[in-house]
């Protein structure tokens, strides 16, 4: 029905006014359900990148309004687009950021939205009980699996390497890696329960793709760096509505103490 993706695009286009991304207008009058007919957008696919770099585009700018549309979408507003490939993102010649077919989007219940962004920003930021917290909260593990989560967050998410694979998708040492992902099932044989919730599927495979993108076009920085100026002030307000979760300062990732896979503080 493509007047329901219709309304997904104004909706998007509303959402996302506000962070500078540009969204095709709907012409309703020349709509159906079998016809969708919207404006049109003058650029190339983010993959593109001979022409982002003819047009002198501040790719890692560009990248920061993709990573931070996206955060928006998820963590924030609880609908976004499920299939936010190269494809379905433009680079107009102004270096500006469009967002296209917005046939699959997916609305997050409250609770996987709100555990998926403590689970996301704890491990981030390694506050390994926000991240325990958000874990609980979507459903994938139960309360009384605290001590086990934490036991083992500390463990894993404080190694460069699982780091990097995680939070940058670069994996130097496969081999090493499967060994470290091999042994979390040692973790998951230690919980009374643990599930992985539909939604959190297909916000997973959005996380990747968006991550992947980055990459492609700012090969030359970690992810983790273009991201963190974004994460932080969403940071700071989850730690804002949940002292009970510590300080932002705290963190050592945002200390400094902890850096990324390539021995770099965190930060832009």
């Amino acid at each position: 029905d493509l007047l329901s993706e219709a309304q997904s695009t104004e909706l998007m286009s509303k959402e996302l006014a506000k962070f500078d991304v540009t969204v095709p207008k709907v012409y309703w009058r020349y709509s159906t359900r079998r016809v969708l007919t919207l404006e049109f957008i003058d650029g190339v696919n983010l993959d593109n990148l001979e022409q982002i770099k003819a047009w002198e585009v501040d790719r890692v700018k560009l990248m920061q309004t993709y990573l931070r549309a996206f955060f928006q979408q998820v963590f924030l507003g609880g609908f976004f687009h499920a299939d936010p490939h190269p494809a379905n993102a433009f680079c107009t010649p102004e270096g500006k950021l469009a967002l296209l077919d917005f046939g699959m989007v997916k609305r997050l219940p409250d609770h996987v939205r709100e555990g998926l962004l403590k689970e996301i920003f704890g491990g981030f930021f390694f506050n390994i009980p926000l991240w325990a917290s958000g874990l609980i909260q979507k459903g994938a593990c139960k309360e009384e699996d605290r001590p086990i989560l934490e036991k083992w967050g500390k463990k894993y998410l404080s190694d460069p390497k699982v780091r990097a694979a995680l939070f940058d998708h670069e994996i130097e040492d496969r081999k090493k890696m499967a060994d470290i992902f091999g042994n979390m099932t040692e973790m998951i044989d230690e919980l009374s329960t643990f599930e992985t919730p539909q939604d959190n599927l297909m916000v997973a495979r959005a996380i990747g793709i968006v991550t992947d993108v980055c990459r492609e076009v700012v090969p030359e920085k970690p992810v983790s760096q273009m991201a963190t100026p974004i994460m932080m002030p969403i940071f700071t307000e989850i730690l804002k509505q949940h002292p009970e979760f510590g300080r932002v300062e705290d963190s050592p990732v945002v200390s400094g103490t902890m850096g990324n896979q390539r021995g770099e503080a965190a930060s832009e």
